[in-house]
């Protein structure tokens, strides 16, 4: 019998971990394709993410960019994303827990741009990234499971979390462009932080792990990926990636891919 409760308070505690929820989702970089004063940059893509520990619960996201050059040298860019990730997980007969999260942010990027060689491009921006998270769990579970007397009683609780975050970074791309195709290797590192922290339920017992985000508000998050493209002022891409969150408690993917489009073109010409 011991055994038993060990295993089902095993069983119980990994599936509210892999169905935790994502406060951050992270989509790789936006380095806008901008060459010379007076370049529109317009990108659109979708983006699926996970926690690399549940891989079957993926994240979609939708984002939208635009970018201009002010100088030759000089870049700037506004993205806006909406994502959502709904997953359920059940340990034994009859248990359930289901996990709603939903992700939205806005952010501003300036930096410089330029190239090296004869196919080298680059660029460094500062970004600022203002967005918001609503958490939603719902648990359906018998009262005594874990104590081994398996109840007709059952109980149903649901919490909710709404917190905002504030994304400050620096963000590089370094690559190689041709005529018909470009492949570059984008690199962010910064601070995440989280306020405007509101919890239904800060006393429940069985959702300590949630309520450490008002303890660790604060982390250092790095994201690496690469993107490939296809085209010349008109492009199609693809890039992937991971993100890395020093402190676990402050949820956020692991991994990430995209696919979308992108159009440069100048006005002025």
């Amino acid at each position: 019998m011991k055994n038993l409760k060990l295993f089902i308070v095993i069983i119980t505690i990994f599936s509210l971990y892999s169905c935790s929820p994502q406060y951050y989702i992270p989509h790789g970089a936006i380095s806008p394709d901008l060459k010379e004063k007076g370049d529109v940059y317009v990108e659109g893509k979708i983006s699926s993410s996970n926690d690399i520990i549940a891989l079957d619960e993926n994240a979609t996201s939708y984002i939208g960019a635009i970018g201009y050059a002010i100088t030759d040298n000089l870049g700037t860019y506004v993205k806006a994303s909406k994502g959502k990730r709904f997953s359920t997980s059940s340990f034994f007969q009859d248990n359930l827990v289901s996990i709603e999260d939903n992700i939205k942010d806005l952010e501003f990027g300036i930096g410089k741009m330029g190239r090296f060689g004869s196919h080298g491009v680059y660029d460094y921006y500062f970004i600022n990234q203002l967005g918001a998270t609503d958490h939603r769990i719902k648990r359906n579970a018998h009262e005594d499971l874990v104590s081994g007397v398996i109840s007709s009683n059952n109980y149903s609780k649901t919490r909710e979390i709404h917190t905002n975050f504030w994304y400050a970074a620096l963000q590089s791309k370094f690559g190689v462009e041709f005529p018909k195709f470009s492949l570059s290797l984008n690199n962010k590192l910064g601070r995440l932080n989280y306020f405007n922290i509101n919890d239904t339920s800060p006393n429940d017992t069985n959702a300590n792990y949630f309520s450490r985000l008002n303890i660790d508000n604060s982390n250092i998050v790095f994201g690496q990926d690469v993107k490939i493209s296809f085209g010349s002022d008109l492009k199609i891409f693809l890039q992937g990636g991971y993100s890395y969150a020093a402190d676990t408690y402050a949820n956020n993917d692991d991994l990430f891919l995209s696919a979308g489009a992108s159009y440069r073109f100048n006005p002025r010409k």
